[in-house]
């Protein structure tokens, strides 16, 4: 009897201890799969080491150390991860499809679209798949075939907001105006504090000319978020197109005391300061554009001018002369140009500049009204009388005082 019992416990452990018995390395890994959860990746990617030194061939710890590895911005390091996934288990569709992800991240958008068709034959009902092919595609500039995914993806499930914004961006990119504001509707319905649904729903109002609800999204966004610079500057733009420079420069002014660093704001708020003829604070402004990108050719613009109605006339002549070696074939900046050495008294150059501003653009009045008064400087008065003429003809009200005092009738 007492020999059957111990039979009995003997069996019952090996029962026990064959039940239990785990894949090698499998503790670490529950362990890193937990910090993983808790969003601890750096702790994680020490539990799933420790896990590969023991089984190297845990082909699943290397999906998720490439997932720690992702969400740190690891990318590299990750690929190496997804590949070696790979390598031990072909024929699962995940680490193909996070290596896209990576791969898009990098500004790789053929060999992730290559990943994620590889990863959607392999799994054709994983929607999120279509979602990032269909990103691919649009940033690869194939909007067709990225509106064909998403529109897969919204079969597979229809209850996931991204997918209908993303639609919405693909027919925007289409020019399928009819169909995106929908789409940002029902995007907002899933996710209604979304900042950026209600920003971009905002700048398509604003192509389509309807200000008033362009406004209300992005002073909704605003309340989202109000460190939401752009929106600032786009309700700043909604009352520069209305002409209310001064209402303007406030929004401008706080988009870019919330981002100091981005040109559009400053070039935006010199502007609206140049309207209303605050030369010397709109050529701070343009100044501050032009330090962010020194090629910025409208801030470069602007201050040209400003600088001119500030009589500022060499400073005026360096712009042009840097604006003119990116594009020569600039118009008005040639009479820019001639205008300001037509007020250093450098009449001879003046009039060559004037004479390739018209070569440009012969409808400018403006350079021929100027080249007039440069040719009467040189003596050249049957010149000048013969420009004042054509400047009228264009439209020159100017140059018909001129001609009255000093071109015979």
């Amino acid at each position: 009897m007492k020999v059957t019992v111990s039979l009995l416990i003997l069996g019952f452990c090996f029962f026990i201890t064959t039940c239990s018995t785990k894949i090698p390395g499998e503790d670490y890994f529950e362990k890193g799969h937990n910090k993983f959860l808790n969003k601890d990746y750096r702790g994680a990617i020490l539990d799933f080491d420790n896990s590969l030194e023991i089984n190297p061939d845990f082909y699943k710890v290397y999906n998720f150390r490439g997932d720690s590895k992702y969400y740190l911005n690891l990318y590299d390091s990750a690929i190496i991860d997804y590949n070696m996934a790979i390598k031990l288990q072909p024929k699962w569709f995940y680490p193909y499809y996070m290596r896209g992800r990576i791969k898009i991240k990098k500004v790789n958008y053929s060999d992730a679209i290559n990943d994620l068709t590889i990863a959607y034959e392999l799994n054709p009902k994983y929607s999120d798949i279509l979602y990032w092919r269909s990103l691919a595609n649009k940033y690869n500039e194939n909007y067709k075939a990225a509106l064909v995914d998403i529109e897969n993806a919204i079969k597979l499930k229809n209850n996931v907001s991204n997918y209908y914004y993303l639609r919405a961006t693909n027919n925007k990119n289409l020019g399928n105006f009819k169909t995106v504001m929908i789409d940002f509707d029902k995007a907002i319905s899933l996710d209604s504090t979304n900042v950026n649904f209600y920003y971009q729903r905002g700048l398509l109002y604003l192509v389509l000319e309807d200000t008033i609800s362009a406004s209300k999204n992005f002073n909704k966004t605003i309340e989202l978020d109000s460190n939401n610079a752009w929106a600032y500057n786009d309700l700043g733009f909604i009352q520069y197109l209305s002409k209310n420079y001064e209402e303007a420069i406030k929004y401008f002014t706080k988009a870019m005391n919330i981002d100091t660093l981005v040109k559009t704001f400053h070039f935006n708020l010199g502007l609206s300061q140049y309207i209303l003829k605050k030369y010397k604070t709109a050529l701070f402004e343009f100044n501050k554009a032009i330090d962010i990108d020194a090629d910025y050719l409208n801030a470069l613009d602007l201050r040209a001018k400003t600088n001119y109605m500030l009589e500022n006339y060499i400073e005026t002549i360096d712009d042009c002369n840097i604006m003119l070696e990116i594009n020569p074939f600039d118009s008005d900046v040639y009479c820019v140009r001639g205008k300001s050495k037509y007020k250093l008294a450098d009449y001879k150059s003046s009039i060559e500049d004037f004479n390739k501003s018209i070569t440009f653009d012969q409808k400018l009045s403006e350079a021929y009204y100027f080249s007039g008064l440069a040719k009467k400087e040189l003596g050249d008065l049957e010149g000048a009388c013969l420009d004042w003429e054509i400047a009228i003809e264009k439209g020159s009200e100017e140059a018909k005082e001129e001609i009255s005092k000093y071109c015979k009738k």
